[in-house]
């Protein structure tokens, strides 16, 4: 018949208070990496969304301007169109009855479909 071998630990109150001091240790070192890497992640998330930000600012920045030197380009030519709707009578009075549409230009080039297509751009 065997018997059992049982072994025994004598733990003395110096050794509870000194793992208790080393786990209160382990305690506070784990919450001090984790609050570190929860301000670094913090960190980088908040440069993440400045970036973002200013990326999404400069973005907008540049379809404002393309979108204000289109529309001052579409005035400009809305201008140039006015303009020469108001002035298209006088230009065709004035310039294409005495040059282009005078006696001579018209006998000596013989080009009267070209007369028609002036008088109605002009019109």
């Amino acid at each position: 018949m065997g018997y059992r071998k049982m072994s025994c630990f004598v733990v003395t109150l110096t050794d509870l208070e000194s793992l208790y001091r080393a786990l209160e240790m382990m305690i506070l070192d784990l919450q001090q990496q984790t609050r570190s890497l929860y301000h670094r992640a913090l960190e980088k998330l908040r440069a993440s969304i400045n970036y973002d930000f200013l990326s999404m600012e400069n973005h907008c920045y540049q379809v404002l301007r393309w979108t204000l030197i289109q529309g001052i380009g579409f005035t400009l030519i809305l201008l140039t169109v006015f303009c020469l709707g108001i002035f298209g009578h006088w230009i065709y009075f004035d310039f294409v009855d005495t040059i282009l549409l005078g006696n001579f230009w018209r006998e000596a080039v013989g080009m009267v479909g070209a007369v028609e297509v002036l008088v109605i751009y002009s019109e």
